[in-house]
C-alpha cells in the first residue's frame, strides 16, 4: 500500500561525486553553472537549478503521498463494506449451521419419544382388548417417564378422548377432549387405513402443569381400519426452552419449533420474558415464511424485531427449526468495528507524511533488495527441484513396495487356498476309511474348511486383499454345500439375493463359516427322507443401513422341540459354533420359526462398503 517514487534520480536530488548522474550531465564547466559575461561560471545557474529539482522534489513526494492517502482511504472503505458482508455472510452460516444442530437435537428427541412411545402402546394389551387402567400399567409409565429426562407424563386415551391411564395419578382423574386435533388425525388416518404416523401437536395451558405441553402421539396396536385410541407423551414447553437458552452465538437468537403447516410448535426469544412467551399463542405471532432454498430471510416482527432467518429441516420428519440472529445487535457490532477502521485510516494518514518522506530512501534501497531476493528466489527454486525430486524418488519406491505387498498378498491367499484343499482331501480320504456312524463329524469339519478355503480364493482372485466380495462368497457357497452334503442336489432349490457388499477380512472370515454353519444345517436337517424343498440366503443391508442383515430360511421340517444340545436340527457343536462366531463379529444372531421351516437372521453393525 505504500506508494513508491520512480525508480531515475531526480536532477539535484543526489550528490554526484563520480555517480551516474554526474557522468550524464557532462564534464564541462557548463554542466555546473550558468556563464557570466566574462564567459566564467557563476554560482546563480546551480542555484537555480538546486531551487527547481527542491519543488520538483517536493512536489512529487506531496503527489505521491495525496495519492497514497487516497488510496488507503478506498482500500479501508472496501474493506469495510466487504467485512460487512463478510459479517452478514458469517451471521447466515452461523444460523443455518445453528438450524441444523437444534433440528438434529429435535430428530433425536423425536426419535427417543417414538421408542417411549411404542413401549406405552405395547402396555395397551391385545389389539382387540379394552384399554388396561390398572396400577401395573401406571407403575410401568412411571418408570418410563423416569427413564426418559424430557418425558413430562405418558398417558393411554381411549377412541372417544377419554383418559384412561396416566403416569401423573392413579386412579386418573376422567377427562375427555374428543376435539383436539391430534385424537382427529390419528382416527382419520386409522380409519383410511393409513400406515401408523406419530403425530405431534401443542396444547395450551395444561390441566396438569398449567403450562404449554407439546404432544406427541401414535395410534394404539387395533384390528385393521379400527381406531382403539392413542398413547400420548408430553413435553413441557420449559424443556425446550431450558435447551435453547444454552445456545449462545453471541447474538440474540429467535428460536422456532415448526410442525406440520408450518404450525410454530415451539417459540423461544433469549432474553425475553418467559411468562410473556408462554402467553404468547400462535396464533397471534404465526411463523416467519419460509426462506429461499440455502439462503435468509430478512424480516422484521414485533415480538421478536429485525432479524435474518434460517431454516433446517428435521430428518425424516414432517417438522422444521427456524433459527433468527437479531440484525440490530449485528449492525452494531459492524459499526464497533468500522470505528476501528476509522482510527486506522486516522493513523494511516498521520503517517502517509513520513512514509512519503522514506519513499526516496526506499527507492534506492529497491534495487539491493530486489537483488538478493532474485538470488534467494533462485536458490529456493534449486531446494525445491531438488526437494522435488527426493520425493518422486520416494513415490516411486513406496509403489513399488505396494505392488510388491500386494504380490505377497495374493500369493499368501493362494497357498493358504491350496494348503486348506490339500488338507480337505486329506481328511476325505481319512474319512473313507472310517465307520460311518464315525464320518459325520469329518463331513462337517470338511464344510468348514470349504467355507474358509471359498474365502482366500476370492481373495486371491480379486484386486482388494484384504476385503471380499461377499455375495458373490454366498453365491459359491451355497451350492458348493448342496454337492458336499445333497446325494441329488437338484431336489432342493437354491436362492441367493445378495446385494454387492464388501468386508473386511476379520470379518468375512467368521460371517463365512457361521453362514456355511446354518446352510449346512439346513441341508442335513430341514429336509429329511429325500423331501424336496427350497432354501433361500439373503444378503442386504440392515433396516437403517448402517449394517448387514444375513437371512437363511427353509421351507423343511423347522426346529425340532427339546433343548438345543439334544435337538438332531444341528443343535449342538454346529450350534456352538455359531453362537460363537456371531459373538466374534458382535453380530446379533435370531431364530425363528416360518411358516413352514425356520429362519435365521444375522445383524452385522459395523462399517461396511458398497462396491461400486
Amino acid at each position: 500500500m505504500d506508494a513508491q517514487p520512480p525508480r531515475p534520480a531526480l536532477p539535484g536530488t543526489r550528490p554526484a561525486s563520480g555517480s551516474a548522474a554526474a557522468q550524464a550531465a557532462g564534464a564541462t564547466p557548463a554542466a555546473h553553472g550558468t556563464a557570466g559575461p566574462d564567459g566564467k561560471s557563476g554560482p546563480d545557474g546551480v542555484a537555480g537549478r538546486d531551487g527547481k529539482d527542491s519543488l520538483s522534489a517536493t512536489t512529487l513526494v506531496g503527489v505521491a503521498a495525496g495519492v497514497v492517502l487516497l488510496f488507503v482511504l478506498a482500500i479501508l472503505l472496501l474493506v469495510a463494506r466487504e467485512d460487512r458482508r463478510e459479517m452478514v455472510a458469517h451471521a447466515g452460516r452461523l444460523a443455518a449451521n445453528t438450524a441444523l444442530l437444534l433440528a438434529e437435537q429435535a430428530g433425536q428427541l423425536v426419535a427417543a419419544s417414538e421408542v417411549v412411545l411404542d413401549e406405552a402402546a405395547a402396555l395397551a394389551g391385545p389389539p382387540d382388548a379394552p384399554i388396561p387402567d390398572t396400577l401395573d400399567v401406571h407403575r410401568e409409565l412411571r418408570r418410563l417417564v423416569a427413564t426418559w429426562d424430557h418425558a413430562n407424563s405418558v398417558y393411554l386415551m381411549d377412541a372417544g378422548g377419554r383418559s384412561v391411564v396416566s403416569s401423573r395419578e392413579f386412579p386418573m382423574r376422567v377427562f375427555e377432549v374428543p376435539e383436539r386435533h391430534y385424537l382427529q388425525v390419528q382416527h382419520r388416518r386409522t380409519v383410511a387405513g393409513e400406515p401408523p404416523l406419530m403425530v405431534l401437536d401443542r396444547v395450551e395451558n395444561s390441566i396438569f402443569t398449567g403450562g404449554n405441553l407439546l404432544i406427541l402421539t401414535k395410534p394404539l396396536p387395533a384390528p385393521t381400519g379400527i381406531f382403539r385410541g392413542v398413547a400420548g407423551l408430553a413435553v413441557a414447553e420449559e424443556f425446550f426452552r431450558n435447551f435453547y437458552q444454552q445456545v449462545d452465538v453471541g447474538f440474540g437468537l429467535a428460536i422456532l419449533l415448526l410442525g406440520a403447516d408450518r404450525q410454530v410448535l415451539v417459540r423461544h426469544v433469549q432474553g425475553a420474558d418467559a411468562g410473556a412467551e408462554e402467553r404468547t399463542a400462535p396464533e397471534e405471532s404465526p411463523a416467519p415464511p419460509a426462506p429461499p432454498p440455502g439462503g435468509m430471510l430478512r424480516l422484521s416482527t414485533p415480538g421478536e424485531g429485525d432479524r435474518l432467518y434460517a431454516e433446517a429441516p428435521v430428518r425424516g420428519r414432517d417438522l422444521r427449526v427456524m433459527v433468527g440472529l437479531d440484525a440490530t445487535a449485528l449492525e452494531t457490532r459492524w459499526r464497533e468495528r468500522l470505528r476501528v477502521y476509522l482510527l486506522i485510516a486516522a493513523i494511516a494518514a498521520t503517517g502517509v507524511a513520513g512514509l512519503g518522506l522514506l519513499a526516496l530512501r526506499w527507492a534506492r534501497r529497491e534495487a539491493e533488495a530486489r537483488d538478493r531476493l532474485e538470488e534467494a528466489n533462485h536458490l529456493l527454486e534449486q531446494r525445491v527441484g531438488e526437494r522435488t525430486a527426493e520425493l518422486s524418488e520416494s513415490n516411486a519406491e513406496l509403489e513399488l513396495a505396494l505392488k510388491d505387498r500386494e504380490v505377497l498378498f495374493r500369493e499368501v491367499h493362494h497357498r493358504v487356498k491350496n494348503n486348506l484343499q490339500l488338507v480337505s482331501s486329506l481328511l476325505r480320504l481319512q474319512a473313507m476309511r472310517l465307520p460311518a456312524e464315525l464320518r459325520q463329524g469329518f463331513e462337517d469339519s470338511l464344510s468348514r474348511i470349504q467355507s474358509m478355503s471359498l474365502v482366500h480364493e476370492l481373495l486371491y482372485r480379486t484386486n482388494q486383499p484384504s476385503r471380499v466380495d461377499f455375495a458373490d462368497y454366498l453365491r459359491r457357497l451355497a451350492p458348493t454345500l448342496a454337492e458336499c452334503f445333497l446325494p441329488d442336489p437338484d431336489r432342493i432349490a437354491i436362492e441367493v439375493a445378495a446385494e454387492p457388499l464388501e468386508l473386511e477380512l476379520d470379518t468375512a472370515i467368521p460371517l463365512g463359516l457361521l453362514a456355511g454353519e446354518l446352510i449346512t444345517n439346513a441341508l442335513k436337517h430341514a429336509f429329511p427322507d429325500g423331501r424336496a424343498g427350497c432354501l433361500t440366503v439373503r444378503l442386504e443391508r440392515g433396516t437403517e443401513g448402517d449394517g448387514v442383515l444375513l437371512t437363511i430360511a427353509d421351507d423343511g421340517v423347522g426346529l425340532a422341540p427339546g433343548p438345543a444340545d439334544t435337538r438332531a436340527d444341528g443343535g449342538g457343536l454346529g450350534m456352538v459354533l455359531v453362537q460363537s462366531l456371531a459373538a466374534q463379529v458382535q453380530a446379533t444372531l435370531s431364530t425363528r420359526p416360518g411358516a413352514p421351516g425356520t429362519r435365521h437372521h444375522v445383524l452385522l453393525p459395523g462399517a461396511v462398503t458398497t462396491r461400486d
